[in-house]
This record gives C-alpha cells, sequence and structure tokens, in this order.
C-alpha cells in the first residue's frame, strides 16, 4: 500500500484553518508534491487529513482557485 506524504499539523496561532489548508496545499503545489495535472486530494481527504470541515476543505480550495494555482 502506497504511503500518503507527510503533511503538516494545523499550527496554532494563525487563527483562519482555511487559510493553513490553503497553505499546506500550495506549499506541496510548490514543491511538487503535487504535481501539474495531478488530482488534488478530495475534500474527505482533506478533512480527515487536517482536522477541519467541509467548509473549511472547501474555502481552501476556493483560495487556492482565486490564486489561478489550481
Amino acid at each position: 500500500m502506497p504511503t500518503q506524504p507527510s503533511t503538516p499539523r494545523l499550527r496554532a496561532g494563525k487563527p483562519i484553518k482555511y487559510q493553513q489548508v490553503a497553505d499546506a496545499l500550495r506549499e506541496q503545489i510548490t514543491a511538487g508534491i503535487l504535481p501539474p495535472a495531478s488530482p488534488l486530494p478530495s475534500e474527505s481527504q482533506i478533512i480527515d487529513q487536517y482536522g477541519v470541515s467541509r467548509p473549511t476543505a472547501r474555502a481552501a480550495i476556493a483560495a487556492l482557485r482565486a490564486e489561478g494555482l489550481i
């Protein structure tokens, strides 16, 4: 079974969770862990990995979309 890349845990002191998730995904994209044309983790995977709600996961994805990163 392939292993998932390690993802950073959400940091205390940075108040908006969706920004933290977006930052973590952005880091994975820029580091090549999530290369161009590869699928992003699903909302369910983001929820499980980062311990956030579905609206938070959606907001993180929307933020990356607004930046033109995805």
